[in-house]
């Protein structure tokens, strides 16, 4: 697989924590234990992975009549290795991804659908593939709730955190009492927002 001349590469030049590989769906065909082998080989070399379901939902097995491969790979897993890995989207409205809307949590919840992460501990591991994850891959020493740190974060009216994936509703038709709805107004063009409380959370959708 080319992601183990990534590695190699990656080590023979001591540039480990600052490579990160894109899309890496060869492993998605890969055994348990061919996919574990791989996850070590990443995770030593420093080798970060992003996958974007969307785009290769649509792109892989286009040459294949029947039972199209998935081309997604279970980065959960390489993270349960400690493999620091994300998911992102990119090319929205193009040939290559002509649908979506650039939502990282409609993201999760379309890989967690993908590769069959049913439990509540799969379904955390989806939520940190889009926040925490992705934070320590771009070395953001500030991010979370810490004093301090910049208050870059969203909030959610749901008892349970893995709700945050399975259930959640567009915010254009959100009330301030919804389960599973986007309370924080989203960041747009990387601008940093103020700590929202819970009764003004309803002006999060009339102030977009």
């Amino acid at each position: 697989m080319d992601i183990d001349e990534v590695c190699r590469q990656a080590t023979a030049h001591r540039y480990g924590g600052r490579v990160a590989a894109g899309h890496v769906t060869k492993p998605s065909a890969l055994p348990p234990e061919r996919l574990a082998e791989a996850a070590l080989r990443l995770r030593d070399a420093g080798v970060a992975v992003t996958a974007l379901p969307s785009t290769d939902l649509f792109l892989m097995g286009r040459g294949v009549s029947h039972n199209v491969p998935r081309g997604v790979t279970p980065v959960h897993r390489l993270s349960a290795h400690g493999v620091t890995c994300s998911l992102a989207t990119n090319n929205v409205l193009n040939p290559f991804t002509p649908f979506g809307d650039c939502s990282l949590v409609r993201m999760a919840n379309l890989y967690a659908n993908v590769v069959q992460a049913g439990t509540p501990g799969d379904l955390a591991a989806c939520f940190d593939l889009v926040t925490a994850q992705p934070a320590r891959l771009m070395n953001f020493a500030d991010y979370g709730i810490a004093v301090g740190n910049p208050p870059i974060w969203s909030c959610w009216t749901v008892p349970i955190r893995r709700w945050r994936l399975a259930k959640f509703r567009r915010r254009s038709r959100a009330t301030s009492g919804d389960a599973g709805v986007l309370c924080a107004r989203r960041l747009r063009c990387n601008r940093r927002i103020k700590c929202q409380s819970r009764d003004k959370m309803s002006d999060c959708f009339a102030n977009r």
